[in-house]
């Protein structure tokens, strides 16, 4: 939740579900600290710590998989990790996002 695109996802989810729907994580609790005093219950997720990152999906039904700033082998690494947790932490269904083909359309356009 601390580049772009996830905190205007944050807010968009913020603005749609209660804080108490909601679980909020990313790599680092520095970006996760604002959330925390919304009500929103964070966790870390660490794509290099496959057991936390099945504490972090645990008990989720939906998962957004925002995707990594990096491109190649370690991406494609990352989001496997972070796909295998969530399937094996029993999420539902997996939303992943990309930066191929995006535009200057609003982030609600595109929630819609």
């Amino acid at each position: 939740m601390r580049g772009n695109f996830g905190s205007a996802c944050a807010s968009q989810l913020l603005e749609l579900c209660p804080p108490e729907n909601l679980v909020f994580t990313s790599s680092s609790a520095e970006g996760l600290d604002a959330y925390t005093r919304t009500g929103v219950e964070t966790r870390i997720a660490d794509f290099n710590d496959p057991d936390g990152l099945l504490h972090a999906f645990s008990g989720a039904d939906t998962a957004i998989l925002i995707s990594v700033p990096f491109v190649g082998p370690r991406r494609r690494a990352a989001h496997k990790a972070a796909v295998d947790a969530a399937v094996s932490a029993g999420v539902d269904k997996i939303v992943y996002t990309s930066s191929a083909g995006a535009g200057s359309e609003g982030l609600s356009a595109k929630a819609r």
